[in-house]
């Protein structure tokens, strides 16, 4: 989105982004600093052990569909099942993940419940999904980000829900 915005003319008026700001922003894309992580981040996008990692739901944020799955469940979605979401579909009676990464998380993510459920001991679902998914790293990912919106009390989620839908009726759109 602000790869895009930065393309459009000087004089085009982009709503959501201040004239300051994008010429801060401009000046800070010409950086040598910010040339050269940009260059690392495309390479890293093509190899190692994250390259081909994608969403089936597209461009769509974690965060925009945690909101429709809160609106649509009336609930929080716990981490795994935001990760099944996000990462997986139904094809017959089948689940199939958009990678073989993907595949792996969710694979161990069901041996750590299973093993879970066998010692009786009771386990935060979402400790084993952080924990089946490597951890919560220093880029603060989908999982780390999420964290804190699994945490929420029922009032705030029917606070948000609530919140959404008058936002939604006003711009006459639907989150379903």
């Amino acid at each position: 989105m602000v790869s895009k915005a930065m393309t459009r003319p000087e004089d085009e008026i982009i709503p959501w982004l201040p004239t300051p700001l994008r010429s801060r922003l401009k000046a800070f894309r010409e950086t040598e600093d910010f040339k050269k992580r940009s260059r690392q981040n495309s390479i890293n996008k093509r190899t190692g052990p994250k390259a081909g990692t994608v969403h089936i739901v597209g461009s769509i944020s974690a965060e925009q569909t945690a909101r429709k799955m809160v609106i649509r469940d009336n609930k929080i979605p716990k981490a795994a099942k935001l990760f099944e979401q996000i990462h997986s579909r139904k094809k017959g009676n089948e689940k199939v993940f958009c990678d073989k990464r993907a595949k792996s998380i969710w694979d161990e993510h069901q041996r750590l419940k299973l093993n879970a459920s066998h010692s009786r001991v009771e386990v935060n679902d979402d400790a084993l999904f952080l924990q089946a998914a490597g951890g919560v790293n220093s880029k603060e990912d989908l999982l780390n980000a999420t964290r804190a919106e699994l945490t929420r009390t029922k009032e705030e989620v029917k606070q948000t829900k609530d919140a959404i839908v008058r936002i939604e009726s006003r711009l006459g759109g639907s989150s379903s």
